[in-house]
């Protein structure tokens, strides 16, 4: 699967044998409603707005995301492009369900460019480190 990630921070920490550990590259609240239609020609992003990290002492070389309840978007470090005869699945790692927080397991096809996912954090809150390990990539060969 590490031919299908552009961009990884660590090959040697994020490059399993069996996936590929995507990384936090930002986080956004959602400020506007986005929409959809069947044919797509109404369709809109939402509007989002980006949060910035804060480094929890002055020396700290990166920041946290504090997040209270709610949905964000996740930007990943990572692109992932998943080529022709596979199929990839995004899903959460297991620390971070252990943390209290999901998002939603995706399908990437081929020819799909993935660069983020919604992240719903519960009623406890979270916390997140930038460049944290947050989703792991598989693939399954189609052909």
């Amino acid at each position: 699967m590490v031919g299908c990630v552009e961009k990884l921070i660590s090959e040697k920490h994020q490059v399993g044998p069996h996936s590929v550990d995507l990384t936090v590259a930002g986080v956004y609240t959602v400020k506007k409603e986005g929409a959809i239609d069947f044919g797509g020609s109404e369709a809109k992003e939402a509007l989002v707005e980006k949060l910035e990290p804060v480094k929890r002492t002055p020396g700290d070389k990166y920041g946290w995301w504090n997040l209270t309840a709610g949905e964000y978007i996740v930007e990943f470090n990572e692109k992932v492009v998943i080529p022709d005869g596979c199929i990839g699945v995004i899903q959460p790692l297991a620390r971070t369900l252990g943390a209290g927080v999901v998002h939603p397991t995706s399908i990437v096809t081929s020819g799909q460019q993935v660069d983020r996912t919604v992240l719903i954090v519960g009623k406890s809150g979270f916390s997140v480190k930038e460049n944290a390990r947050i989703s792991a990539l598989m693939g399954v060969k189609t052909d």
